[in-house]
């Protein structure tokens, strides 16, 4: 197994544990969607905020905290539509 398969698997190891965590079968369905709403929220505000910064524009990242997924979704298409 070459070095670079090994981090991948090992990558894999990491997400599956994440995704499995113990504490998630003591959440009913609707919390677990609201925990995953949250957790793609978030996701998506580091995304633009990494990119944003990247190419110097400035901007307040707690203002990010104000869009709703679908207004965060159209923000990363736009800046991301010509990479």
């Amino acid at each position: 197994m070459t070095q670079k398969e090994r981090t991948i698997n090992e990558l894999r190891q990491v997400k599956d544990s994440v995704y499995d965590h113990p504490n998630n079968k003591d959440l009913t369905e609707v919390e677990q969607n609201l925990m995953n709403e949250l957790n793609y929220k978030a996701t998506l505000i580091l995304k633009i905020e990494k990119l944003l910064t990247e190419k110097e524009v400035p901007l307040n990242v707690k203002s990010l905290y104000a869009f709703s997924i679908e207004e965060l979704e159209s923000v990363w298409t736009l800046w991301t539509a010509n990479d």
